[in-house]
């Protein structure tokens, strides 16, 4: 992946949200940008993906699976599948006459098109020599061909053989001063043969057709590229990918290698990925899927063989081993045509690689081993599955929910709810040969990892031996129904569906026909199933504890910086960009027809948009009050999940609401308080009755009070223990500075005083509060408001929204370099920079400009730059931020993730190119296009809406400014963006905020960039 987290089973550990506690699951699907971070939905106890939404279940969403008449396939090379009566998607699939597999679906909710290309193959087809190589394939694979990427092929081809016999000599020589000798060679070569390339020419080629989200992401199984493309850019899209897949050619590897160490570096510190490691080698030792990684292995990643890579991308990337797979507004029959008029020419391959690997001897008692970390102790227990294609795999989906749902599965209900643990969960991991099904649980304080261990095994069987209620299996079926409902609308979970099948080598009829075998499941073969798979063997990893002196990082080689030739292109692309395609005329949100408005008791307002036709609903209160006012509301926040009504208990009400297939969550903010009810609209009444008697009924109980309390406690204590978390209390300090979110949260002697009468009084003041109810389902706003003044707590006289600054954004007006201490191979920096000024939408067009052209995307300078050109860091960025309410305060910002090493070189390109801008006119065009395109693509739907009309309403505005935006970035040219550049980023002070070992930074360069002010953790924290 271009950027990620990396694990053995899939190159990143990514999930909607995470839990409290417990790292998520290995996760099998790219999400985020290469430099965006993941969003953790705020206070959700289980707020993560469930695998069987990306799995099993999510296919099974009809309730028949007959095959009707065969269509004839559209062309003379494409055989298109029998269609599947009852499909959710209505898939047509085909294949093109070398083996090329094309799955396509219908969704016309906006004007573009999800494209994933996955290739059946990954790290366990690294050869055993040569790990990693998967992974820095996927990254090679941005680099070019022989036609684009390049300025003169003919010319760059010598120097690049030159490099590859370089890497071959490298990977042999054992002595460092032969070793460096050797490098200094490759790096010569490097940076001659950039001279003939066209840096990140495949990005500019994406941008300027509209494309969004390019990425890729590795796993154990499979290697998928993702572009997100307007629906009028098809055919250039399909030329490009067709010619990258063909030809691809190795160039800039040096710096894109140094990119892969800095992944692994990062990785070092991971306590997830450790404990990942361990318990495959114990459940797969005579299988890559445990024998190897999908990172690799340090003495792999320093020795590297571009002639492995080239076999390796020969052998594997053949049509009849890959698969298009596409959603969104498309015409199944000119896809098809398309597709097959680029790659219908790709030669198969008729000896394509089956590599077999002997059985696994089953495991006849536990394995336990153990790793150590700075992170939080957990312990982790898993159990080898069959492959996710095998029927008892899908039994064990249904398991695992018994098990952990999130609202009433054994481990919810007996251990999280019951605060027997910090938080616990179970998960499946489907890989195409053999998968494993995971429990892992954090302690409590003071609490053993053995403890928690015998905790977790008490509850799997409670499972094995059928001691839990059939109804919770019929409960589980209906969420799925929701569940379906909801992928449905994502042309991502859409198109990331056929890619499953295609990996497994499940037909789509099988896929399809799950709904079936499930509606007739039984608790027996669900409990058959279970105590076959869980037995008495299976792994367990401790994750203890202390300093890993195991962990030794790639050292910084010395790279010069390769050219990148950002003003110039190829005739390849050239000719791509100036394809003619149709225009998609833009369609934004007018406030006026799309949000209907009706009045609630004491002049609260709802904000509805109805879609008659939505079997689901969302409904969400919005209270004027938030944690900066009252941060005792984000203790109650945490203590409310833990109560039950008058009448039932916590569980048995978590039970009632997902037999309804509905979540009531509640989000504590700075300025505001959500309480957001969502599932299936049939049901809406109930969920509401139910919530609304939680509020008003749960009964303090002291004890449960007590545990929250102490478990806050000890999550904070744990944060400290976290780079990551660590990172964000120090961005907190650097904006707000010393009061802020974090800082001012309630000690340990003020939650107590609180109490749990008093936190239950805290959420139960809200109705006194101004609100705002948000609608988004099938019912017309009068009826909605009926109901809501019927049922729903509201004030006659409710007290405004307060307007003042409780920690307002910090105007930065002298140089500070504030720094926090952190162990780790890396450095987390922000540049942090605000001129005190509020939201003004004339800015806006050239925030959007500036921000793609500049610091945004992998087309942009940042990336080219740090990236790119010098290998310097394995993240960066830049952007300008507008206010975003009455309280907040423009900023500009850079970021970087680099190992310690490396800092002072990164610092030294960001003053370079913050304070002169380079310009260029080609570049800025395709920025200037790739935002014009996105907008006009753009649609915003559903409950979206509504969220975007505060937003707006926020900002001062009544109107939504997205077609003035369009109207003036269309007009804008490069002199006017660089007069931007010159009036709102250059010439600031910041707040340098590094966090990491200062042992390893140059101070003495640190101190020429403004006054140091050191900083503990506790000083960050508040605690």
């Amino acid at each position: 992946m271009r950027c990620l987290t990396v694990s053995n089973s899939t190159l990143r550990t990514m999930s909607r949200g995470t839990p409290r506690c417990v790292r998520p699951r290995p996760a099998r699907r790219r999400a985020v940008p290469r430099n965006s971070g993941t969003k953790t939905k705020p206070h959700t106890i289980m707020n993560r993906r469930k695998i069987w939404a990306a799995g099993l279940l999510c296919a099974g969403f009809c309730l028949c699976a007959m095959l009707v008449s065969c269509r004839p396939g559209f062309g003379s090379g494409a055989k298109e599948e029998p269609a599947v009566s009852g499909d959710p998607m209505a898939a047509h699939i085909y294949t093109l006459r070398n083996g090329l597999r094309v799955y396509l679906t219908v969704n016309r909710d906006e004007p573009r098109i999800q494209t994933y290309v996955a290739v059946r193959t990954g790290s366990r087809n690294d050869p055993a020599g040569s790990t990693g190589l998967a992974h820095y394939l996927e990254h090679l694979m941005f680099k070019g061909t022989t036609r684009f990427g390049t300025l003169d092929y003919a010319r760059e081809k010598p120097l690049l053989d030159s490099i590859e016999a370089q890497y071959e000599v490298y990977g042999r020589t054992r002595d460092e001063a032969a070793r460096r000798a050797v490098y200094a060679r490759i790096d010569s070569f490097s940076h001659e043969a950039s001279k003939y390339a066209i840096a990140n020419e495949y990005d500019k080629m994406m941008a300027g057709i509209g494309s969004t989200g390019s990425n890729a992401y590795t796993s154990t199984d499979v290697t998928c590229y993702q572009e997100n493309i307007p629906c009028h850019a098809l055919e250039p899209w399909a030329r490009v990918q067709a010619e990258r897949f063909r030809n691809m050619v190795i160039r800039g590897f040096h710096t894109e290698l140094e990119a892969v160490y800095e992944e692994y570096n990062m990785h070092l510190t991971n306590d997830f990925d450790k404990m990942n490691n361990a318990l495959y080698a114990i459940l797969f030792p005579h299988h890559p899927y445990g024998t190897q990684t999908t990172i690799g292995t340090q003495e792999h990643l320093k020795n590297p063989s571009l002639r492995n890579v080239m076999r390796y991308y020969h052998e594997w990337y053949v049509p009849n081993n890959v698969a298009i797979c596409m959603s969104g507004d498309l015409d199944p029959d000119e896809t098809v045509r398309v597709i097959e008029k680029y790659f219908g020419d790709w030669q198969p391959s008729d000896s394509l690689p089956r590599r077999a690997f002997p059985q696994e001897p089953p495991l006849a008692v536990p394995h336990d081993t153990m790793v150590v970390g700075r992170e939080t102790p957990m312990v982790a227990l898993g159990w080898r599955l069959p492959a996710k294609s095998d029927p008892m795999y899908g039994l064990m989906v249904v398991a695992n929910q018994v098990l952990c749902n999130g609202k009433c599965g054994l481990f919810d209900q007996n251990l999280n709810n019951a605060q027997q643990v910090i938080q616990s969960e179970t998960f499946v991991d489907g890989m195409a040969e053999q998968s494993a099904f995971w429990a892992i649980g954090c302690p409590k304080e003071g609490q053993s990892l053995e403890e928690v261990r015998r905790l977790m095994m008490e509850q799997v069987r409670r499972l094995t031996s059928g001691q839990w209620d059939e109804s919770l299996l019929r409960a589980i079926l209906n969420n799925m129904k929701r569940r379906r409902l909801e992928d449905m609308q994502s042309n991502e979970l859409r198109a990331s569906w056929f890619v499953d099948a295609f990996v497994a080598g499940k037909p789509w009829a099988e896929e399809v026909g799950e709904m079936q075998r499930l509606d007739t499941l039984t608790k027996k073969t669900v409990v058959d199933c279970a105590r076959r798979m869980l037995t008495d063997g299976y792994a367990c990893v401790y994750k203890r504890q202390g300093d890993d002196v195991t962990a030794r990082k790639i050292e910084k080689p010395h790279i010069s910086p390769i050219v990148t030739n950002r003003g110039k292109s190829s005739p390849f692309a050239d000719s791509v960009l100036s394809m003619p395609v149709a225009q998609v005329e833009p369609v934004f949100v007018d406030f006026d027809r799309d949000v209907q408005k009706g009045t609630l008791v004491g002049g609260n307002e709802l904000l509805a948009h109805r879609d008659a036709s939505s079997q689901l609903f969302s409904l969400t209160f919005v209270y004027e009050r938030g944690a900066k006012e009252d941060p005792a509301l984000a203790v109650a926040g945490q203590y409310l999940p833990y109560l039950g009504t008058d009448s039932l208990d916590a569980n048995q009400l978590q039970g009632r609401l997902y037999g309804l297939a509905c979540d009531a969550t509640l989000s504590v903010g700075d300025g505001r308080t959500r309480l957001t009810l969502s599932g299936l609209a049939d049901n809406m009444q109930e969920a509401l009755r139910l919530t609304e008697r939680w509020i008003a009924t749960a009964r303090p109980d002291t004890d449960i009070y007590a545990q929250v309390v102490s478990d806050i406690l000890k999550q904070r204590a744990d944060s400290k223990t976290s780079q990551r978390a660590c990172y964000g209390a120090l961005t907190q300090y650097g904006v707000y500075g010393p009061h802020n979110r974090v800082t001012r949260a309630l000690d340990a002697a003020q939650m107590h005083r609180l109490g749990a009468a008093g936190a239950l009084g805290r959420l139960r003041s809200l109705p006194g509060v101004m609100q705002h109810a948000l609608y988004y389902g099938p019912l017309e706003a009068t009826q909605v408001s009926r109901m809501l003044n019927g049922m729903h707590p509201m004030s006659e006289h409710p007290a405004p929204a307060h307007s003042g600054q409780f920690y307002p954004p910090r105007k930065v007006d002298e140089n500070l370099v504030i720094i926090a201490p952190f162990q780790a191979k890396n450095t987390y920096m922000m540049g942090y920079s605000s001129r005190g000024e509020t939201f003004d939408w004339e800015v806006e067009p050239y925030a959007d400009v500036f921000n793609e052209y500049f610091g945004g995307g992998m087309n942009s300078i940042v990336f080219q730059e740090l990236r790119e050109s010098r290998g310097l860091a394995y993240s960066a960025g830049a952007r300008f931020a507008q206010a975003t309410d009455a309280d907040d305060r423009e900023s500009f910002s850079t970021s970087i993730i680099t190992q310690n090493d490396k800092l002072r070189d990164c610092l030294a390109v960001f003053d370079q190119i913050v304070e002169r801008m380079p310009q260029d006119e080609r570049a800025f065009a395709v920025a200037r296009d790739a935002v014009l395109k996105r907008l006009a693509t753009r649609r915003t739907l559903r409950e979206a809406i509504l969220n975007y009309y505060l937003e707006c309403r926020d900002r001062g505005l009544t109107e939504n400014p997205e077609g003035e935006v369009y109207k003036r970035i269309k007009k804008m040219t490069l002199p006017e963006l660089a007069a931007f550049h010159k009036r709102e980023i250059a010439r600031r002070k910041y707040h340098l905020l590094l966090l990491g070992d200062e042992g390893d930074w140059d101070l003495k360069s640190l101190e020429q960039r403004g006054t140091l002010h050191r900083v503990s953790l506790e000083d960050i924290f508040g605690y």
